[in-house]
């Protein structure tokens, strides 16, 4: 099963907003998480964060080469 649940701290996002799980901690989105800080928060490594992400997940790649696949 895959499933999580995140701490909004009170705050009520409309249906369907956009969620980032992990990114640069600044950029135009504002500070995000870095693999780093979750990895520390969960006593692991930062490369067993970002592989820990299921095949069902959608991934999106911000600031990306156009035509340049990952």
């Amino acid at each position: 099963m895959d499933q999580f649940v995140v701490d909004l701290d009170g705050d009520t996002p409309p249906e369907g907003a956009e969620v980032v799980l992990f990114g640069p901690p600044e950029g135009p989105l504002g500070p995000q998480p870095t693999a780093q800080e979750w990895a520390e928060a969960c006593g692991t490594i930062n490369y067993e964060i970002v592989t820990r992400v299921g095949g069902r997940m959608v991934r999106s790649y911000v600031d990306s080469e156009p035509g340049r696949d990952r």
